[in-house]
């Protein structure tokens, strides 16, 4: 236990993640972090997502409690059997999930009422839990897994006139307006990130003032609340993967290639359509530069071992990663055609060639290898999260 933990009153903290292993993960690394300074964490999902959790230390049982809330069953019956989670489910029937995140609101408000928490954690799709928490006089802390600037850029709230309009290009534009029917409901989903984020006390974020200073003030300008980063929870080689009951590991997703692709470029890569150690992968001093789509886990996992990042993002706000990744100089985004994101071999090569030989490329992978040295530093971050858990422990002091 930490001598913060032994100076001042322990904590409890109930974290109630969204259904999703980018959004659970972390929050179940930062529940480790805290319980392993002396803190109560009780950690909520649903029975298959805690099932799937990484095993964590012994020495943690005391500190940390895992709940799974059972979705009821007229909330589950479109879902396929088992799907707990975005990995278990066809992205145009994330609704229904959604729904059934919603249904668990009294299971929620009933184990809070018990629990008696001094913090709720919670995130985007979540509307629900600041009125469950104000009923109970539990302040709520919306975490973002995500860094500020995607707050700030998907921010719907109105008359913020004094912002220059976001010119999205052809191929973006085309891709907000085909929106298939069956995906509205997961579009209107950005308007209840609204109420979520206007409901909690103050924000915290998987993210440092090194990566996005200014983004981090404008947050907290826009909705004039707290932002408190907590570091970037750097990725540890002890933690793998997701698992399932059978400690199996889940293959999340698999591509189709095109006929005979593989055969005819086994002698210049591999392709590996299961589960692959990534962290370990790119810690390995072969490699030269990291080609990515921007998913958040991915860009932080890449920067942290000072690789440049090649990027080809595809969807939400992967782009806003690519963009603000090129502007710091830290990866390289491959040209696209603005009418129908269409991109050439040539590009492909251009920019692996930038990043990893040629001399302009240079300020790229100077920069990298900084950034790696603050996003590898876990002294920096823990530090992070002690200054969070000093202000929580304050905050709590003061409301009392």
């Amino acid at each position: 236990m930490s001598s913060m933990a032994k100076s001042k009153k322990q904590l409890h903290i109930a974290m109630f993640p969204w259904l999703a292993f980018g959004h659970i993960l972390p929050a179940f690394e930062l529940a480790k972090i805290i319980a392993q300074k002396g803190h109560f964490v009780t950690f909520i999902s649903t029975p298959r997502n805690i099932n799937r959790l990484p095993k964590f230390p012994p020495h943690l049982n005391p500190f940390l409690n895992l709940v799974g809330l059972p979705f009821l069953p007229e909330h589950k019956a479109n879902l396929p059997e088992n799907a707990e989670s975005t990995m278990d489910i066809p992205s145009n029937e994330l609704h229904y999930l959604q729904m059934a995140y919603e249904g668990l609101q009294e299971s929620l408000a009933e184990l809070l009422k018990i629990t008696n928490p001094n913090w709720i954690f919670y995130d985007i799709n979540a509307p629900f839990v600041p009125p469950i928490a104000n009923t109970l006089h539990i302040p709520c802390v919306y975490f973002l897994v995500c860094p500020a600037w995607n707050i700030c850029f998907l921010d719907t709230t109105p008359n913020r006139n004094w912002i220059k309009i976001l010119l999205f290009s052809g191929q973006s534009l085309k891709i907000s307006l085909d929106l298939p029917k069956n995906q509205v409901t997961q579009a209107l989903s950005v308007f209840k990130w609204d109420k979520a984020i206007s409901g909690c006390d103050l924000f915290a974020l998987r993210s440092c003032p090194e990566l996005e200073s200014e983004w981090l003030n404008l947050l907290s300008e826009l909705h004039n609340k707290p932002v408190l980063p907590v570091g970037l929870i750097p990725p540890s080689l002890q933690v793998g993967m997701v698992d399932d009951e059978d400690n199996n590991p889940v293959q999340v997703s698999s591509a189709d290639l095109p006929n005979e692709f593989e055969d005819r470029t086994k002698d210049r890569g591999l392709v590996c359509r299961e589960w692959v150690p990534q962290l370990k992968i790119l810690e390995h001093e072969s490699v030269g530069a990291y080609f990515t789509h921007c998913g958040g886990g991915s860009v932080l996992e890449g920067l942290n071992f000072g690789h440049v990042l090649i990027t080809l993002p595809y969807i939400f706000d992967q782009s806003l990663y690519a963009r603000v990744l090129e502007e710091k100089k830290l990866g390289v985004e491959i040209p696209r055609n603005d009418q129908d994101g269409s991109f050439t071999r040539t590009s492909v090569a251009n920019s692996v060639r930038l990043a990893m030989v040629d001399e302009e490329g240079s300020t790229y992978r100077e920069n990298a290898k900084q950034m790696g040295l603050v996003v590898s530093d876990k002294s920096r971050h823990d530090r992070y999260i002690d200054n969070f858990i000093e202000y929580l422990q304050n905050y709590k002091k003061a409301q009392s």
